[in-house]
């Protein structure tokens, strides 16, 4: 039977459009539509996003959902946000970095048609708070958010969000993304008077800036402030006008007691800084995150966090150099008070990082944690600045033969934080910064910056370039003249030193110290003068020390042919001159106390909680806890797959192998769990490695908006196990000697990398034969059993 006309004129017009969307003209309006919302893509990465008065306060903030720079992995939800059955599926997905939904570049405009809009970041002048008649409204409302897949568990009943295999997408989590407090879709869980509830910020409340302090001025109200000041101000702010301004609301009103203002260097720790910097904006106020190169320095930031300076903490991700940028800044702001400053290290060096406690590299911590150590875990303490005043030598008569390197006549910074020195290593560090200002796109990574600091300073050992330093140069400490010593020791390198920490994690000065010499401090008054010949600087890696010269308040030097120098990283090869040091400032810095043994106030930042941790409100509708015998599975990675794809919670279970089932309640401890896979580990018939003691579990639930992290074992006490995996997916560990999947590919075979060996015992042992966690998943979904039951 031939089917009627109008079906046919369907099928034609359906078969038309197909053919058009296919077509060179429709894909060359579709990349120009798709360039076009490029463009308005990354706003927070431009100047406009601050500069521009026609942004909206619910503006969302596009950002590629993948590629370099994207702070999205596996675990989170991909789905473009307008659903299925609306979505237009055109253009590039893009993921909003305040309230991380996903859409297509051609469903924008749907978004806003629908109202679908983000979460307000800040408020106009002209708006005006009904703060005396309701105090309550000057708190935010929450700012809920569907989720077509989620991970974590829900608020109210406890359980964790199941994405239906093999049935159709639909929403599983109602979240706030603010408070990050998610619900399950039902009733039950997620009522309709939630929405009319106002949100408290979350655990991290204390640190987000509240859209209400973040003001946008008008026009009237530019006006106003220029009619108050002079003409001649008027006009040399005219060219750098800032339109946004914090300023706290009225005491008596709800706010946090430690707004955190952020400043990021993309450019450190290669992918690293991009990607904080998302993350901030999902955990913070984007309006309290700044991208410090956008800008062209921390001045515009600061000067709009200032009329809250009182209270006011400061968090810079980057490596030394990014820390003496927000330094230098303040010093030309000329504060009376400055804010004390946390540390997140992004950059090659990070010693004031590490002598502050916030460590040496950034990449085992989720970013909630580390905000919370700043709530929590941290103390203020100081910082001695050193001052660097450079006179010419013009009364240097001396040839000492030419010099291969051009010289200048200052050094590129005149404060010292960190460090001061002169000769070997100032050299090699030249040598690195001309190699990576000719080819920066060869050193762009911290693996590619070791590797060549190592070859240049090999180099450098056999050339002993800087052996004669004491024939050009005199040095006296406190008025004492010095000079002597570096003869008598042949001195390769003199070393001033403020901190604990040099040249990448090393500590130079000797721990039995003579008895002349105090313990060192970065907050004392003194500096540590070293001596280093070209080999000991070689052995400070291996643990080498630096040979004490003198500890001091003034430094004084006296170069008669030009020396290569540095200060703080900066390098530069400096003419004949008198250079004197002595005391700047003191600034205040916030110090990490990492609390181990207990627990801390924040145990598990962003944590979502379990039945027995519930809030106690609506008790009776709390879902009492059962106890529930589960059968878990447990894989195994290594250390190289994990680092590799630690951001991918899916490709990571594939590298991974599956060691068998532990039988254990949801809430049971990670240390009570930890003897039964011990023993799981030991008799296991068919390893294929040599297991370590050492392991650790891996956490892929609270904090799956950032990745995978590794549980500290100090921590195992007061975790449980429903507070790191799914109960109905695997039990995941990292242990550093199981081999890594390249390394298995080449050694047993592609075709054996997730299949399960053969047990070397015979089947009569009665073990059972272990399944693919697939294959688990398909058992479980096709029976009639209860949820609670695997």
């Amino acid at each position: 039977m031939r089917p009627p006309p109008r079906v046919h004129a369907q099928s034609r017009a359906f078969d038309c459009r197909k053919a058009l969307a296919k077509s060179p003209v429709m894909r060359r309006n579709a990349a120009l539509h798709e360039s076009e919302q490029q463009r308005s893509t990354n706003k927070h990465r431009t100047s406009h996003y601050w500069l521009d008065t026609h942004i909206d306060p619910a503006e969302h903030i596009w950002l590629p959902s993948t590629g370099p720079g994207s702070a999205a992995n596996t675990s989170t939800d991909s789905e473009c946000y307008i659903g299925e059955k609306d979505c237009l599926k055109v253009g590039e997905k893009s993921r909003c970095a305040a309230c991380h939904i996903v859409a297509h570049a051609g469903c924008f405009a749907l978004l806003t048609k629908m109202n679908l809009t983000c979460k307000i970041t800040f408020r106009d002048s002209s708006v005006k708070q009904p703060i005396k008649e309701a105090p309550e409204a000057a708190a935010a409302k929450h700012h809920w958010v569907h989720r077509w897949k989620h991970e974590g568990r829900c608020q109210q009943c406890g359980k964790s969000f199941q994405q239906r295999m093999f049935r159709e997408k639909e929403v599983i989590a109602i979240a706030c993304s603010w408070c990050k407090q998610s619900y399950h879709n039902k009733p039950s869980c997620f009522t309709i008077e939630r929405l009319d509830e106002n949100c408290d910020r979350g655990v991290l409340s204390e640190m987000v800036v509240p859209p209400d302090w973040v003001i946008r001025l008008t026009g009237s109200s530019r006006k106003r402030a220029n009619n108050a000041g002079a003409v001649k101000r008027k006009r040399q702010r005219s060219k750098k006008h800032r339109p946004f301004v914090v300023k706290a609301l009225d005491s008596s009103l709800p706010g946090p007691s430690q707004p955190l203002l952020v400043f990021v260097n993309p450019k450190s720790g290669g992918n690293k800084g991009s990607k904080a910097l998302h993350t901030l904006c999902w955990l913070l106020n984007p309006r309290q995150v700044f991208d410090i190169t956008a800008l062209k320095g921390p001045k515009y930031g600061l000067e709009m966090f200032r009329k809250v300076v009182s209270q006011l903490r400061l968090l810079v991700c980057g490596g030394d150099g990014t820390v003496g940028w927000v330094l230098s800044t303040l010093d030309q702001l000329n504060w009376a008070a400055y804010p004390p400053m946390a540390l997140l290290p992004l950059g090659t060096g990070n010693d004031l990082s590490r002598c502050m406690g916030w460590g040496g590299a950034f990449t085992d911590e989720p970013l909630s944690e580390l905000l919370g150590a700043i709530l929590h875990e941290s103390t203020v303490t100081y910082l001695d600045r050193w001052r660097l005043d450079v006179q010419p030598n013009t009364n240097n008569d001396t040839d000492f033969g030419d010099v291969s390197e051009p010289a200048q006549s200052s050094l590129p910074l005149t404060v010292m934080n960190n460090y001061f020195s002169i000769g070997a290593d100032a050299h090699v560090a030249l040598q690195f910064h001309q190699s990576r200002s000719a080819n920066p796109q060869m050193l762009n990574s911290r693996l590619k910056n070791r590797i060549a600091y190592g070859g240049l300073g090999t180099i450098d050992l056999f050339k002993r370039s800087w052996r004669d330093l004491s024939d050009f140069m005199t040095i006296e400490c406190d008025g004492v003249d010095l000079t002597n010593k570096i003869k008598e020791f042949k001195f390769h390198c003199i070393l001033v030193h403020n901190i604990s920490y040099y040249a990448g994690g090393t500590q130079p000065w000797p721990h039995d110290m003579p008895e002349a010499f105090s313990k060192p401090s970065c907050c004392d008054g003194k500096v540590e003068v070293l001596g280093f010949t070209t080999a000991t600087l070689a052995a400070l890696q291996m643990g080498g020390k630096g040979e004490p010269i003198a500890q001091c308040s003034t430094v004084k030097v006296v170069t008669r042919k030009a020396i290569p120098m540095q200060v703080d990283g900066e390098p530069c090869m400096l003419a004949p001159s008198f250079i004197t040091m002595h005391f700047h400032s003191k600034v205040p810095m916030l110090h990490r106390d990492k609390k181990s043994g207990q627990q801390t106030t924040t145990p598990g930042i962003m944590r979502r909680p379990v039945a027995k941790q519930m809030r106690p409100v609506q008790v009776e509708n709390v879902v009492p806890c059962t106890s529930v015998i589960l059968q878990i599975p447990v894989l195994v990675v290594g250390r190289h797959d994990y680092d590799s794809y630690r951001d991918a919670i899916d490709r990571l279970k594939d590298t991974a192998f599956e060691v068998g089932f532990i039988s254990v309640e949801a809430e049971t401890e990670l240390d009570q769990a930890r003897v039964q896979i011990q023993r799981l580990l030991t008799d296991h018939p068919c390893l294929p490695y040599e297991p370590d003691k050492d392991w650790r579990f891996l956490d892929y639930v609270t904090n799956a908006e950032e990745g995978t992290f590794r549980v500290s074992r100090h921590q195992e006490q007061i975790h449980s196990v429903s507070d790191v995996c799914n109960l109905d997916e695997c039990l995941m560990l990292l242990d550093e000697a199981f081999p890594s999947m390249t390394h298995r590919a080449s050694t047993i075979g592609a075709d054996l990398l997730f299949a399960p060996p053969r047990p070397r015992h015979s089947q009569s042992t009665g073990r059972p034969r272990r399944r693919r966690i697939s294959e688990t998943l398909r058992i479980v979904l096709s029976s009639d059993s209860k949820e609670t039951h695997l």
